[in-house]
C-alpha cells in the first residue's frame, strides 16, 4: 500500500492493518533484542560458560542473527559494573525505534491509548532508560528486562501493554476477501457497497494485462466505510472512497493534472459535486514532489444508485493505467485536445489503451501507415496533417 500519500491525505485508518502487523512484528524483535542484552550480561559476568544461542529466534523475528551473537559473544565487564558490547548502541536505537512502532500502529487505531503510550515512552526516555552507548550497567538491564516492583512503570511493562493493545486491534483487523478484495473489520452493511465496486474493477481489470496495480483494500473506520485503490505503481496515485448511508465521497489524488480531469469526466452522468484540482507538495511523491487531489461528493437517493456510481468508478479505474504514456505517443498523430479525447472515447467503449501499447503504440500506428499509404505520410509528418483532423481521429 502507498502508505505515505495514504497519510498525506489524512486517512491512517486504511493503514491500521499493516500499521497493526507491523507493530506485531517489532513487538517479536524487541523480545530477541532484550534476550541479547540478558545473554551479554551473563557472557560478561559469565566468560567461562556456553554463550546464549538465539540463532532460531533472531531468524523468526527477521533479525541478522550474526549481528546478535556478535554482541553476546563480544560482551564484557567494564569500569563501574558496566557492561561494554559491539553493536551496543545500536541494539538500544533498534529497541526505541520498535516500540516507536508499536506505539504508531496502537495511535492509528485507538489514538487515546497511542497519546498514553507515547507519554510513557517520553518520560522512559527523558530518564536515559533507552540512551545508546557503548556500554551499559547491569542493573540498568536488569530493570530494562524485568518487571519494576510496587507496579512502577518500566521498558517491560510498557511493551507488554503495548503487546496488549495490537492483539485488541489485530482482532478488528480480522481480514477476510470479499471478491478479491482485502477486507477488514467491516459490519454487514458494507458487504454489498464493496462487492458494487469490485463488480466494476471486474469488468475491465483485464485490460491492464499484466501491468501491476489495481489492489483495492477495505476497512471501517471513523464510522465509514473505506475502499482503497492503489490504481497502478505511481506512489501518489491512489484513490479512497468513503462510504456512509447512501452518501460516497472520493478522494483521488495524482501527479499529472490532465489525467486527473480525465478521471473526474468518467462520470457525467453521475451528478457528484467536484472539487477543483488543488496542488499539494509532499517529499517523495512526483517528480519535484508535486501532486494534485480532486474530491467528489455524490449523494445517492438510494442504495442502488449508490452501488452503481460505486461499480462506475471500480471500472473505470484501468483506463488511468499507462494514460499519460499513451497520451503522448498519440500526441504524436493527432492534436493534444484530441489525443485526450480518444483515450475518453476508448474508456467510454471500453476498449482502452493497454493493449495499443502492448503491440507496439507508435510502432503500430506508424507500420500501419506505411502499408496504407506509404507514399503520401512524409517523415515525422503528423496525421492529422496529411489526413486532416476528422479522418486522423
Amino acid at each position: 500500500m502507498k502508505s505515505q500519500i495514504i497519510e498525506q491525505l489524512g486517512q491512517t485508518g486504511m493503514l491500521l492493518p499493516s500499521l497493526v502487523a507491523e507493530g506485531l512484528g517489532a513487538n517479536d524483535r524487541i523480545k530477541v533484542r532484550m534476550s541479547a542484552l540478558q545473554g551479554a550480561a551473563q557472557h560478561a559476568r559469565q566468560p567461562d560458560q556456553a554463550v546464549s544461542d538465539l540463532q532460531a529466534e533472531c531468524r523468526a523475528a527477521s533479525i541478522p542473527p550474526a549481528a546478535i551473537a556478535t554482541l553476546i559473544g563480544g560482551a564484557h565487564m567494564a569500569a563501574d559494573g558496566r557492561i561494554a558490547a559491539p553493536n551496543l548502541a545500536k541494539l538500544m536505537k533498534d529497541i526505541a525505534d520498535d516500540i516507536a512502532a508499536m506505539i504508531r500502529a496502537v495511535r492509528a487505531g485507538a489514538p487515546q491509548e497511542g497519546e498514553a503510550f507515547d507519554a510513557r515512552l517520553a518520560a522512559m526516555l527523558a530518564a536515559g532508560v533507552l540512551d545508546a552507548a557503548t556500554e551499559i550497567e547491569v542493573v540498568r538491564i536488569a530493570r530494562l528486562t524485568g518487571m519494576a516492583e510496587n507496579g512502577a512503570d518500566s521498558l517491560h511493562r510498557l511493551v507488554m501493554d503495548l503487546h496488549k493493545a495490537l492483539n485488541r486491534l489485530a482482532a478488528r483487523c480480522a481480514e477476510e476477501i470479499v471478491d478479491g478484495a482485502h477486507v477488514f473489520g467491516l459490519q454487514p452493511e458494507d458487504h454489498a457497497p464493496v462487492q458494487s465496486f469490485m463488480r466494476g474493477l471486474g469488468e475491465t481489470k483485464m485490460l491492464k494485462f499484466d501491468h501491476p496495480g489495481l489492489d483495492t483494500m477495505a476497512t471501517r473506520s471513523g464510522g465509514r466505510l473505506l475502499i482503497q485503490n492503489d490504481i497502478g505503481t505511481t506512489d501518489a496515485h491512489v484513490v479512497v472512497i468513503a462510504v456512509k448511508a447512501n452518501t460516497v465521497t472520493v478522494t483521488y489524488t495524482d501527479v499529472h493534472r490532465a489525467r486527473a480531469r480525465f478521471f473526474v469526466a468518467q462520470f457525467e452522468k453521475f451528478p457528484a459535486a467536484w472539487s477543483g484540482l488543488d496542488r499539494h507538495a509532499a517529499s517523495g511523491l512526483g517528480d519535484d514532489g508535486t501532486f494534485y487531489l480532486v474530491t467528489g461528493d455524490y449523494q445517492a437517493d438510494s442504495a442502488d444508485e449508490r452501488d452503481a456510481f460505486l461499480a462506475a468508478i471500480g471500472a473505470a479505474l484501468v483506463f488511468l493505467i499507462d494514460w499519460n504514456k499513451a497520451r503522448k505517443l498519440l500526441r504524436s498523430w493527432v492534436a493534444k485536445g484530441d489525443a485526450a479525447n480518444l483515450l475518453g472515447w476508448a474508456a467510454r467503449h471500453r476498449i482502452g489503451h493497454r493493449a495499443f501499447l502492448e503491440l507496439g503504440g507508435d510502432e503500430l500506428i506508424g507500420a500501419a501507415v506505411r502499408n496504407a499509404a506509404p507514399t503520401r505520410i512524409g517523415f515525422g509528418e503528423r496525421l492529422d496533417q496529411a489526413l486532416g483532423r476528422d479522418a486522423a481521429v
